[in-house]
């Protein structure tokens, strides 16, 4: 049924029992790759978006989803698309996948940002916005990769962390995919202000 369903053994091992409270912390490039995957899903959508509505629909609708998107992306068995590619899952103190809450309280800290940018119309509020956003995001970033713990803030508001199905695949290999997917969004950017 597993296979099915596009489990790995892990994954399918990680549903029926939950992860030991000593898992590894995950490699930093996994991560960057993980969400950078949900953000290229999200640009591309975006660039969508504004083709089908000729530029005219104004951003706030999309990037009121996109927030959704991102905020609850790992509410399905504890995994956004990226971190289904990646081989990663979040899980909650006792082991098993988080759901919509705790995906909530875990993301909300990482996007706000996004919401507010697409609502502050003033131009040198949105420039605070966007400076305390990704201030923010660099602080995640750190405390994820040179904690003891690798949580970050999310995780701990959310009482969850992040755990690797596959720890003896590489990072560097992700650190590599992490730049193409990079380049893919910033693509996706300059052919949505075209559109």
């Amino acid at each position: 049924m597993s296979e099915l369903l596009g489990l790995s053994p892990a994954s399918a091992r990680l549903a029926a029992e939950p992860v030991p409270a000593t898992a590894a912390k995950v490699n930093p490039n996994k991560r960057v790759c993980a969400v950078l995957f949900d953000l290229l899903l999200v640009s591309a959508l975006g660039w969508v978006y504004t083709v089908l509505s000729h530029g005219h629909g104004g951003t706030a609708p999309f990037e009121t989803l996109a927030f959704a998107f991102l905020c609850f992306r790992d509410s399905f068995g504890g995994r956004s698309p990226g971190k289904r590619l990646v081989g990663l899952v979040v899980v909650d103190g006792d082991g098993n996948p988080i759901a919509w809450l705790r995906s909530l309280q875990r993301n909300a800290i990482l996007f706000w940002g996004r919401l507010a940018g697409a609502v502050v119309t003033a131009q040198g509020l949105a420039y605070i916005v966007g400076f305390a956003a990704l201030a923010l995001v660099v602080t995640e970033y750190a405390l994820a990769s040179y904690s003891a713990s690798g949580l970050r803030l999310g995780d701990r508001f959310a009482g969850s962390r992040l755990v690797d199905d596959h720890p003896e695949r590489s990072g560097s290999m992700y650190a590599l995919l992490s730049v193409v997917i990079f380049i893919a969004i910033a693509a996706l950017a300059v052919l949505q202000k075209k559109a």
